[in-house]
């Protein structure tokens, strides 16, 4: 029998560079969030944040 694999065993499995669209978002104010917690103005920035 053939288990099937779970959303977070799926995300647990990608490398970091392709969860950063995930978790990086636009706030109201026009910034970039990173999972850190920290704004940026370009997306870039939250992007190479988010990797580290």
């Amino acid at each position: 029998m053939c288990k099937k694999m779970r959303n977070l065993d799926k995300l647990r499995l990608m490398p970091v560079e392709d969860l950063v669209p995930l978790l990086v978002h636009k706030t109201g104010s026009g910034f970039y969030c990173s999972p850190s917690g920290k704004e940026y103005p370009a997306y870039k920035d939250a992007a190479d944040d988010c990797v580290c």
